[in-house]
Formats: C-alpha cells, structure tokens, sequence
C-alpha cells in the first residue's frame, strides 16, 4: 500500500503472505438462504488453491458460501498514518459458472494486530471493518485471464479504518477478507485463487 506521513513522506510498500496459517478458508453449510454473514465449517489454512463465493445446488435449492482471508504481517504503518492507496492482489486460477457481473467485497478483520484465524467462526461479518470495497461488479474477476493476478479496486479506506485504531501500531498484521453477502439469482460464482 502505498500511505503518506504528516511531513508529506510518501512510501509504497508491497506485503507478502508470510506463512500456511496466514491465508485460508471457511465455509457454511448448505442453507436456503441466498445471503450470509456466519461461517460454520470448513475451515482450513492448508489448501494450496480454493473456489471463494457461493455455490449453488439446483437440486435442493440450497446456497454455500466460502470466504478467504489474507494475513499480511509487520506492517509498516504508525498509528493514524494516511492511507493514500491500497490493493489486495490475487492469483486466479479459475472461475466458475456465473457469467454475470455480481459483486464480491474486501473488508478486514477489524483488530489492532489480529492473529492468524483458527476457526470458522473467526470469520463472520460480524467481526470486520465498517470500512468495506466492492470488487468485481464490473466482472473484473470473472474476465481476467486464468493463471494471473487480479488487483482489487482501491481498499485505502478498509486499511486506514485499521491503522486509526487507538491500539494500532507499526509492526502489526492485518488479516484482509475476500467474501460474498448474496448469491446470483439461483445460480453460483467461484473464483478460484491460488493460496
């Protein structure tokens, strides 16, 4: 990300996924529901590559959403910095289905320096930023080449909600999220990252 001091000093700096347990996946079960918040299951920070978004079983007309996060650590960043620009970056192998633009969001776990998740419920909507971006209403996901990075939109104001934590400092993580809210009318979108 790219954040600027109160002397006008600008840097950028690009952060890596450090670890096997910085970057994973949830689940819900299958629900009638075509919104979500809550993860149940499937929670694992082990898969080399997942399908995030929601899956749709025509047969039982039942919904699956799979969320990813993101740990990026020793963040660079004193408290209250200006954020003046910042982008997740994916490794997409895949998309599935949907052909239609339908938007997925990039929020953060909302914590001063937040640990790598160990369980489903770790990631719930409930415990993100208010700050939230909308990435691929415009199928930015969807018509990328497969075996490629796709760059979010701008995320500078989920990061900025961070770092103005009275608890934030530099050195600490921040764990991105990649997730869906609603499904295609009866239908599925999975993109497919690299982990």
């Amino acid at each position: 990300f790219y954040s600027g001091d109160s002397n006008g000093l600008q840097t950028t700096t690009t952060y890596t996924i450090a670890t096997g347990a910085d970057d994973g996946i949830a689940a819900t079960s299958y629900k009638t529901s075509s919104s979500n918040s809550n993860y149940t299951t499937g929670f694992t920070n082990s898969n080399t590559v997942s399908y995030l978004g929601v899956n749709y079983d025509d047969e039982e007309i039942e919904y699956k959403y799979y969320v990813g996060y993101f740990r990026f650590t020793n963040i660079a960043a004193a408290q209250g910095a200006t954020i003046k620009s910042a982008y997740l970056s994916l490794y997409k192998t895949g998309y599935t289905s949907y052909t239609g633009n339908h938007p997925f969001y990039v929020a953060a776990l909302d914590a001063d320096n937040q640990a790598a998740p160990t369980a489903a419920g770790h990631l719930n909507h409930s415990n993100y930023t208010t700050a939230e971006v909308v990435w691929n209403d415009d199928g930015a996901i969807r018509t990328a080449s497969n075996d490629s990075f796709v760059k979010s939109p701008d995320i500078k104001t989920v990061i900025q909600e961070i770092v103005d934590r009275p608890g934030w400092s530099t050195g600490n993580s921040i764990v991105l999220m990649f997730f869906q809210k609603t499904a295609p009318p009866d239908y599925w979108a999975l993109p497919r990252f690299e982990f």
